[in-house]
């Protein structure tokens, strides 16, 4: 199997049934998905009871928070490739499968780590197309959504919970420490429809710390580096609460509004 798609979500089921549409709608199909709900009262689990997909696993159980089911579903996955599609997320379009398995057959399976643009979805519900920055800049930041990522599958990498917003910045930093340059590839186009806000959005200050932390004890950064560039992130932060207009502008100053 070439893809593991690995839903999290509680209480979301409009958003869950979002994220199916994208998947089954996708022209290549070697793929399973996993759901991991976090014992939802909404009717999640009721719902994925009466799904057929030969395709679907799928578990509804108390969890502890997003990281923690996120390892849950990486240790059941199958597929040579995982990739992160929360419920409410859904890829590009119907081609994002096929197209970046074309890459990997092209590359005669030396990828291991593909990553490309993403299309931002305001809470206004604007598109805004975010075109992915290079992957060697990932101790700066994130450098595209973690939506937009696929990663070879590495069971023996999972997601440090004791980070509890900005896990997923500490992983993806450890996957591309153990690869070099010839397993990475950038596909340019939007992989995924991501919605904006979210905890880390809401609770931004605290990812920072976070960030920080990750920063220092997982990148080896020298601390001045460390404080530097978060000064530079909370100075951005502050900006996107006082002047979100400018602030947008900056993030998407190369890119464009779309079609939605």
């Amino acid at each position: 199997m070439q893809f593991s798609i690995i839903t999290v979500c509680r209480n979301d089921l409009e958003g869950l049934k979002l994220t199916r549409d994208s998947l089954y709608g996708q022209s290549y199909t070697d793929f399973e998905w996993i759901v991991v709900d976090g014992k939802s009262t909404d009717g999640t689990s009721n719902w994925l009871k009466q799904l057929t997909y030969t395709n679907l696993s799928w578990v509804s159980e108390p969890d502890n928070g997003i990281f923690d089911a996120m390892n849950k579903g990486i240790r059941t996955a199958k597929g040579k490739y995982l990739l992160f599609l929360n419920s409410f997320d859904e890829l590009a379009d119907d081609l994002v499968l096929q197209k970046v398995n074309d890459l990997i057959t092209g590359s005669k399976g030396r990828l291991r780590f593909i990553y490309g643009d993403s299309i931002d979805i305001t809470d206004e519900g604007a598109a805004l197309y975010r075109k992915a920055k290079h992957h060697g800049t990932h101790v700066r930041g994130m450098f595209t959504q973690h939506q937009a990522m696929f990663f070879i599958n590495n069971p023996d990498i999972l997601y440090n919970s004791d980070y509890k917003l900005v896990a997923d910045y500490a992983y993806i930093g450890r996957n591309l420490e153990d690869i070099d340059e010839q397993g990475i590839a950038y596909i340019d186009m939007p992989v995924c429809r991501f919605k904006l806000g979210g905890t880390n959005e809401s609770s931004r200050f605290r990812a920072l710390k976070e960030d920080f932390l990750i920063r220092k004890n997982e990148f080896r950064l020298n601390t001045f580096l460390c404080y530097t560039l978060y000064s530079m992130h909370f100075m951005h932060t502050v900006l996107k609460r006082v002047l979100p207009g400018a602030a947008r502008l900056l993030r998407y100053k190369q890119n464009r509004l779309v079609n939605n």
